[in-house]
């Protein structure tokens, strides 16, 4: 009888040990950084065209202080510009500084991201910036969508690839 009994309490305790251990587990699993798609090292990849650079890159790095974006962009006029700056994470607009450490007059800023896209925007010249990613997450596209130079034609959108 003690046998019954205490086959009977084990079968109780086994079928409820389903409930007591999916009662324990974490109720939603975090969700990942979305700039985590964008770090690293983007290189313009498109043939050459009017208004497009010769080279340009940009280079998204997580550090301690938050997101570094360096930019290098050199024109076929022998023009070579090389900042960065690290973004404030409550964005607030961040001054750019030329890599010897000069600050510019280039503001940067980061308006909004998800996991497609990233939109920057730039004072006084640049306007508001998207960069959206292709869905295998190797191509960038740049499409500039306010721009504050007058007297220019609108930039070509431009396309880059990941290279880090």
């Amino acid at each position: 009888m003690k046998t019954c009994k205490a086959s009977i309490a084990l079968s109780a305790i086994l079928s409820s040990l389903p409930v007591l251990v999916l009662g324990q587990q974490p109720s939603a699993s975090a969700t990942p950084d979305p700039i985590g798609r964008f770090l690293g090292t983007w290189e313009l990849h498109m043939d050459s065209r009017p208004r497009v650079p010769e080279r340009e890159s940009l280079t998204l790095e997580q550090t301690d202080g938050g997101l570094k974006i360096t930019h290098l962009v050199a024109f076929d006029n022998g023009t070579l510009l090389h900042y960065w700056g690290v973004m404030d994470p409550n964005g607030s607009f961040v001054r750019m500084s030329e890599t010897n450490g000069k600050p510019m007059n280039e503001e940067w800023r980061i308006v909004s991201v998800d996991k497609d896209a990233l939109v920057i925007e730039t004072r006084p010249f640049g306007g508001r910036k998207r960069y959206q990613l292709s869905a295998d997450g190797q191509m960038m596209t740049r499409h500039i969508l306010t721009a504050t130079v007058m007297g220019y034609p609108p930039l070509p959108d431009l396309i880059f690839q990941k290279s880090k």
